[in-house]
């Protein structure tokens, strides 16, 4: 079992139906899952990561994006 997650904020509309979100945060959050998190990772993004503060910033490593903001990883280490 191989998982991929990216994790981000913004505003989001409630609907109950999940296909008539229209949304630019759920966009990125795909945008990040898709080409930046690599299989067994947890990638966030740059408001995500600041708001966890300092007590978890050694467990990410930086990665750079395509708009010159840095990302953070977490490579999942099964047992």
């Amino acid at each position: 079992l191989h998982v991929r997650l990216a994790v981000h904020t913004g505003p989001c509309q409630f609907l109950a139906n999940f296909k008539e979100i229209r949304s630019d945060t759920l966009r990125l959050l795909e945008t990040l899952e898709g080409r930046y998190a690599a299989p067994d990772s947890l990638i966030l993004s740059p408001g995500v990561y600041s708001d966890l503060g300092t007590k978890l910033e050694f467990f990410f490593r930086p990665v750079a994006a395509a708009d010159r903001h840095k990302l953070y990883q977490y490579s999942l280490g099964w047992e």
